[in-house]
């Protein structure tokens, strides 16, 4: 079964991101989840 979760956030420091990201991954892959798109998607406008 496919299921797939779409996050719109708003990161307000940059490093404990950077941190969660490095976390995230490892955790994601280990129960077979895939990235298909993570950063600034299509039509983003920074503010």
């Amino acid at each position: 079964m496919s299921a797939y979760l779409i996050v719109d956030t708003k990161i307000n420091n940059a490093e404990v991101y950077e941190e969660y990201k490095k976390r995230a991954r490892p955790i994601v892959e280990k129960h077979g989840g895939i990235y298909r798109v993570r950063g600034r998607g299509h039509g983003h406008q920074a503010s």
